[in-house]
């Protein structure tokens, strides 16, 4: 339950990032739990790539040149950046057709970062792999609806508004308590060491007396039992 509630959190934040639908991204996450790649990797990449798409159509020519390279359009025909989940698919699909692989690599680090190398296994499986996990996702349940994330996402805020209170009430009764303790403590502090030492071997005596007591007593009560 607390699972899912976290999972709801960053779902929601990474839609409000990147831009990508929460089912989109509910469905890389899926994908990247069978293919083995991180789901950092993978949302880190798409985050990356936007970046990248803003870059390019602010003028960047290194950002540019990567996605010319490979054919790609990041504008719309009305000037606006593309959908971001249309333009991750036709990445995936061109780079996996370069066969050397020094060479995507490095058309890879430029559209999705340092981490494009662990995307090896999302880049083999293809948009069209991509697609089919996605179906599995949805048949299995995997994929929360807007207003179960929307819901998970206010518990959290509650839930965090209460931790906030619970601190606030702590800090206010140490402030309360504050004076006291010390007060306290500075009269002990004036106590004669040896008058302490006393107390704590009477309570010692104290203590060893009522455990040989309690002793005695079971003993007596097992040997009734056995009589």
């Amino acid at each position: 339950f607390f699972f899912k509630q976290k999972t709801a959190y960053e779902i929601l934040t990474m839609s409000s990032v990147t831009g990508l639908a929460t089912d989109t991204i509910q469905e890389l996450n899926f994908a990247a739990e069978l293919l083995d790649v991180s789901t950092d990797t993978v949302t880190g990449s798409m985050e990356k790539m936007v970046r990248n798409m803003n870059s390019a159509r602010n003028g960047s020519k290194e950002a540019e040149d990567a996605f010319r390279k490979l054919h790609i359009r990041i504008k719309d025909n009305n000037g606006q950046l593309r959908d971001a989940e249309t333009v991750f698919g036709e990445a995936i699909d061109k780079l996996g057709k370069i066969r050397n692989e020094t060479e995507r690599d490095a058309l890879a680090m430029q559209i999705f970062g340092r981490s494009a190398r662990d995307l090896n296994p999302l880049i083999e499986a293809g948009s069209k792999g991509l697609k089919e996990f996605a179906a599995q996702a949805h048949e299995m349940g995997y994929v929360m609806s807007g207003d179960t994330l929307v819901s998970f996402g206010r518990l959290d805020d509650a839930m965090q508004m209460w931790d906030n209170q619970l601190t606030t009430l702590k800090n206010n009764l140490a402030m309360v308590l504050l004076p006291v303790l010390t007060s306290f403590f500075e009269l002990l502090n004036k106590i004669d060491p040896s008058i302490l030492a006393t107390i704590a071997i009477i309570g010692s005596v104290v203590a060893i007396g009522l455990t040989v007591a309690k002793t005695i007593g079971s003993r007596s009560s097992a040997f009734s039992a056995m009589s």
